[in-house]
């Protein structure tokens, strides 16, 4: 998870630099639905060469993408021109990541805190076993 997070913020950092035409596209994504779907996009690259980049190819994490674009109702072009259109709002791209930073703690924590429930559970269930014998 902190490597998400990692991520997250180098690309934060290394897309200020980034000038590409600072017109409004046509077709925009809303600033808080295209926080979500960059969100959600970011956990499935993840998600992908964290489990899957030995065993799915390229063209799997493109299929997840694609679904991902269907299911927020857009495509590649419409998130290509949004993302490249809020990088740049300096003062917008920054509280987007910063969002995404807080979203991605909360859940790294709630991942600790079911982990930990998930083996204090375990560990009941082996003390209770002992005991009953």
């Amino acid at each position: 998870m902190k490597k998400i997070i990692y991520l997250v913020f180098f690309f934060s950092c290394a897309s200020n630099g980034h000038t590409p035409d600072s017109s409004k596209p046509e077709r925009l994504i809303s600033q808080q639905t295209f926080n979500n779907l960059l969100f959600d996009m970011y956990i499935i690259e993840a998600k992908y060469y964290r489990n899957s980049i030995s065993t799915l190819h390229l063209d799997s994490l493109t299929d997840l993408q694609v679904s991902l674009f269907d299911s927020y109702n857009t495509d590649y072009k419409s998130f290509k021109s949004s993302y490249d259109y809020y990088h740049t709002l300096s003062d917008v791209s920054s509280k987007m990541y910063q969002e995404m930073i807080d979203s991605l703690l909360v859940l790294e924590s709630k991942q600790s805190i079911e982990e930990e429930e998930q083996i204090d559970s375990e560990a009941g269930l082996v003390r209770d076993s002992v005991h009953a014998h």
